[in-house]
């Protein structure tokens, strides 16, 4: 996962640069301070210009969650923090609080492996992703994302395509139930959806 600035954000491409709401007001529909998770592979794709959907990854019940991040910010502190899932506060809070020691964010061009486990006695949820590396600012600016839990052993496709997305950013997926598993065997395959809104 990669921490990134995008400066060319648009909340909707298509709508002009400015909407008045009255003769003193308007709204803005650009973020010149915008700021993204992406996965590496999406990296290069976003800075050339790319219109993003905030991070959505998928994992099943029982999955151990490793992400890698990468600050590529030009000058903001990082981190990832998916606090519904279970973790260790010391290592994967992504905060620096309390007797927590080390630094639990990152400086632009640092990288850090943050852990999680979706607990079976938690189910099928999901978290937002947070950045608390500058929390005034990056999240308001388009820093967050979730990690959703499906059931276990479960896969991931493109609603259109019928690719595989397990691996991958969206924010919506085709959830195929593997019935084999116990606790399975009557559950239906169903459409998994993640919406934001930022305000």
């Amino acid at each position: 996962v990669v921490a990134q600035d995008f400066p060319g954000m648009k909340f909707n491409p298509n709508a002009p640069e400015a909407i008045e709401v009255d003769f003193e007001r308007k709204i803005q529909v650009a973020n010149p301070d915008a700021k993204l998770y992406t996965l590496e592979e999406e990296a290069s794709k976003v800075a050339e210009g790319m219109q993003p959907m905030p991070l959505t990854i998928r994992a099943n019940v029982g999955d151990c969650i490793k992400v890698n991040l990468k600050n590529k910010m030009k000058e903001s502190r990082a981190s990832f923090s998916a606090i519904t899932l279970a973790f260790d506060p010391k290592d994967s809070l992504g905060a620096n609080v309390g007797n927590n020691g080390g630094d639990q964010t990152i400086g632009p061009g640092e990288s850090r492996t943050y852990t999680y486990y979706a607990d079976p006695f938690l189910g099928e949820i999901s978290s937002l992703v947070w950045d608390w590396g500058n929390v005034m600012t990056n999240p308001r600016n388009g820093l967050f994302g979730a990690v959703v839990i499906g059931p276990k052993g479960s896969k991931y496709r493109d609603r259109i395509t019928g690719a595989d997305i397990t691996t991958k950013n969206s924010w919506v997926a085709d959830v195929i139930v593997d019935r084999t598993i116990p606790g399975n065997e009557t559950r239906p395959n169903y459409r998994d959806a993640a919406l934001f809104f930022q305000d």
